[in-house]
């Protein structure tokens, strides 16, 4: 069960500064507002919502999907005008939700994927949801690497924030965007795909990982290195897609172009102890559980050995 086409459509605000070395460039919100006049109902969906309105919005269709929709779920060619394909697509709806019952600007749009009900535990949409999770606990410096999802059980069903502005990595870079900065972001990318535990992250498959555009809390827009399907996560990737091995755009990364907020994130879940990690993951508590997150924290670990970076491992 594979959904190949998360396509971004907005962003969270960034928990932390921008990737170093990376150059940026401001948001022409008049240009962007012509590219996409007259596209409905996609153009009509919120492009950059706050973290905190994403999570509301989430809350409030748990609680009531009546007053969080602003309009009944719909097709996903209907909501991008055009066809995606999907061998998941009979079961794919766009829900555009509202943060709060009493808001009225632009909804935020959503992914809503059905799952089997027989296979909650283990089901791909379920780990998007749980490696989202993982990689945006206690400011871990990961944010936006995965959109933002949510599990409903009465439905079967998961939320996966749309982001805007979406390029996988197998179409190559964005015009404009290439050197130091383009390899930043591939390295963000790699390597939380290979502590998730992805066996078909970006180093293999370069459908399943690219840049969206994010906005910063400045108001500057830039381009990201994103995961956007976690189903093969939790796994034990092979040294391929270790980041100093992983070949994505002709080469992998050195240390000088992995972003600084991403070794501290690391450094965070390498001294994270078992129960640290399965709390913040939400993954179970069984025996299948703590040889996920054990396996996060070994290849947080190996990242740090392999860069030259200190740590103290927690206990178990």
């Amino acid at each position: 069960m594979r959904i190949k086409y998360i396509f971004t459509l907005a962003a969270a605000l960034l928990v932390g500064n921008a990737a170093c070395g990376a150059q940026t460039e401001e948001l022409d919100s008049e240009n962007h507002e012509s590219a996409v006049k007259g596209r409905r109902p996609v153009d009509s969906a919120e492009p950059f919502p706050s973290l905190s309105s994403v999570r509301s919005a989430l809350d409030l269709y748990g609680r009531d999907n009546g007053a969080a929709r602003v309009e009944s779920p719909m097709g996903v060619g209907e909501f991008f005008g055009e066809a995606r394909p999907s061998s998941n697509e009979a079961v794919l709806r766009v829900e555009q939700l509202r943060p709060t019952r009493e808001y009225a600007g632009k909804p935020i749009a959503f992914l809503s994927a059905y799952f089997h009900n027989t296979d909650t535990y283990w089901n791909n949409r379920f780990k998007d949801v749980q490696v989202e999770r993982l990689l945006n606990w206690s400011g871990y410096g990961l944010a936006t690497v995965a959109p933002e999802a949510q599990y409903y059980p009465s439905e079967g069903r998961a939320l996966i924030r749309i982001w805007n502005e979406y390029r996988p990595f197998a179409k190559g870079a964005p015009e404009g965007f290439e050197g130091d900065a383009l390899r930043t972001e591939i390295a963000r990318s790699l390597i939380a795909s290979y502590v998730a535990g992805n066996v078909d992250g970006p180093a293999s498959n370069a459908n399943n990982g690219g840049l969206a555009k994010v906005m910063l809390p400045s108001g500057r827009s830039v381009w990201r290195g994103v995961i956007i399907d976690c189903g093969a996560c939790w796994n034990s990737p092979s040294e391929n897609h270790q980041p100093w091995k992983a070949v994505v755009m002709g080469k992998g990364v050195t240390k000088e172009q992995i972003p600084e907020d991403v070794f501290p994130a690391l450094r965070k879940i390498a001294e994270a102890t078992r129960q640290d990690l399965l709390d913040a993951g939400t993954t179970g508590r069984g025996p299948e559980s703590l040889q996920v997150v054990e396996g996060q924290r070994i290849r947080a670990q190996q990242i740090l050995d392999h860069y030259g970076f200190p740590f103290s491992a927690a206990g178990q």
